[in-house]
């Protein structure tokens, strides 16, 4: 082998494993295929556009109708009226907002957070990475609800701390998904060619551990946005969440329920379906991810 094909073959493997443009062409393909990706992605992209646009095109707003309370669904009212006399349509979509917002800020900011320490955590193998393990360790040893509970009565019911709570939360998780998957990528044949080439860690880090690892996170990503969504609803619910008269689903569902019994169903199903639907959504393109990681490691 020529000095030429030698520096050739370096560079190829210290790139780390990439699809030809066939190969990326049939990927691509393949995820429009999927339906469950498709379906998913709609959804959500749906209840987040409903969320922006609330204002624009919901039928009534913000305000209580004199002398319609608890107005069962009707051409007046689509989704009825609740006991002050909101309109429970209008109220769902302007909650999507809200818990849309909430769920995928708290999300982003994990990952943020998350990501990075796990993976420098994996790569060097310090004391200090082993200590942070040990710690995010601790933190989800304790039940999640209560927690979240606990720091919610201590820092305010406000949405912008919410965000804070969530992602305090889920960031352990991402912690540790990063720095598994690191350790296992920092002895591929790939990133120890970049390091015999001279490459510095962030770029190493930057270039070939992040892309290789991003599958599972993405896919974890997804699973822990739908998850987000059900502790701001939950929260709202037992009252230590975002509280009326701001339209919240789990804060409607806890108003609706006093009138269960009584037979007005209408406040609390609407908002309950909304979030089923969404969480299922968030779970839909969870599993396409993961369907699609297992199959590229089945080729390989």
């Amino acid at each position: 082998m020529s000095t030429m094909e030698s520096i050739a073959t370096n560079d190829a493997t210290a790139a780390g494993p990439r699809l030809p443009r066939r190969g990326a062409a049939a990927a691509a393909r393949a995820w429009r295929r999927d339906r469950g990706l498709v379906a998913g992605l709609a959804i959500i992209a749906l209840v987040a556009l409903v969320g922006l646009l609330a204002p624009l095109i919901a039928p009534h707003p913000q305000a209580e109708s004199i002398g319609a309370s608890l107005q069962p669904p009707g051409a007046g009212h689509l989704f009825g009226t609740d006991d002050v006399g909101f309109d429970v349509f209008s109220r769902v979509l302007y909650a999507a907002r809200v818990d849309i917002g909430i769920a995928l800020a708290a999300t982003a900011l994990s990952l943020l957070v998350g990501v990075p320490l796990g993976i420098l955590a994996g790569y060097t193998r310090s004391y200090a990475g082993e200590l942070a393990a040990r710690v995010s360790d601790t933190f989800q040893a304790f039940p999640v609800f209560i927690v979240a509970l606990g720091l919610a009565a201590a820092a305010g019911s406000k949405a912008s701390n919410l965000v804070f709570i969530v992602a305090f939360l889920n960031a352990p998780i991402y912690f540790r998904l990063a720095r598994n998957q690191t350790r296992v990528l920092r002895n591929a044949p790939f990133v120890e060619a970049s390091v015999v080439a001279g490459e510095r860690t962030p770029r190493i880090l930057v270039r070939h551990v992040l892309p290789n690892a991003a599958g599972p996170l993405l896919a974890q990503a997804s699973v822990n946005a739908g998850w987000a969504l059900l502790l701001t609803s939950g929260l709202s619910f037992v009252g230590a969440g975002v509280r009326p008269p701001t339209a919240e689903w789990g804060a409607m569902i806890a108003n609706g329920s006093e009138h269960l019994l009584g037979g007005e169903w209408w406040p609390t199903v609407f908002p309950g379906l909304a979030i089923m639907i969404t969480v299922l959504a968030f779970g839909l393109v969870s599993e396409a991810i993961s369907k699609r990681i297992q199959g590229v490691r089945d080729e390989r």
